[in-house]
C-alpha cells in the first residue's frame, strides 16, 4: 500500500462531485490523461497538495485526506500522481503556507534547474531577504505556475519536490 493525499472541498467532494469520506474507495479505468476521468489524482505529500492546489483543482476551502492506493500508476513528474483505486482513510489538518513559503518553493525549484550563476546569485539574495516579500495572491498564483513550468523544464534532472517543499516551509 502507498500512502497518498487527496484534496476535496469542505463537503468531501472532488471534481465532478465525487464524494469521499472515511473508508470510501473509488476506482477508475487508468486510461487517458492524468487530469481526465480515467484516473484518480492524488499527491505524495500534504505540502505538495497545498502548493499545487491553485493550479490543479483550485479548491477554495480544501479538506486534506490521508489515503491509500495499491500503487502509483502514473505521475506528472511528481506534481501529482494518478491511481486506478484510492481509499480515503481520514481527514488531516491542512498545512497552512504563507506567500513567502510559496514563493520560496518556486525559487528553490528554479535553483535546482537553472545553472546560470547570475540567476543563482539573484535567487539566493531574494531568499536571504524573504522577510521583505509582499506578494499578492495573483503573484503567488503566477509563481505556482512558474513552479510547474520549472518542474517540466527539468527533463534531465527530476526534482525532489517533497524535500524542496520541506525546505520552503522554513521561510516565514
Amino acid at each position: 500500500m502507498v500512502t497518498l493525499y487527496k484534496l476535496t472541498d469542505e463537503n468531501g467532494q472532488s471534481c465532478e462531485k465525487t464524494q469521499w469520506g472515511p473508508g470510501v474507495t473509488h476506482t477508475a479505468s487508468g486510461k487517458g490523461e492524468l487530469c481526465g476521468p480515467g484516473w484518480i489524482s492524488a499527491y505524495t505529500h500534504p505540502l505538495l497538495a497545498v502548493l499545487f492546489n491553485p493550479v490543479h483543482a483550485d479548491i477554495v476551502n480544501p479538506t486534506l485526506w490521508r489515503a491509500e492506493a495499491d500503487n502509483i500508476a502514473k505521475s506528472d513528474r511528481g506534481l501529482r500522481v494518478g491511481v486506478t483505486s484510492l481509499t480515503t482513510i481520514e481527514s488531516l489538518p491542512l498545512p497552512v503556507l504563507g506567500n513567502n513559503q510559496r514563493v520560496a518553493f518556486v525559487m528553490l525549484c528554479a535553483l535546482e534547474v537553472y545553472e546560470d550563476l547570475e540567476f543563482a546569485k539573484w535567487a539566493n539574495a531574494q531568499l536571504d531577504s524573504f522577510d521583505q516579500w509582499r506578494e499578492t495572491e495573483e503573484e503567488v498564483w503566477l509563481a505556482t505556475v512558474a513552479a510547474v513550468q520549472t518542474v517540466w523544464a527539468a527533463e534531465e534532472k527530476p526534482l525532489d519536490l517533497i524535500a524542496i517543499a520541506e525546505k520552503a516551509i522554513t521561510y516565514s
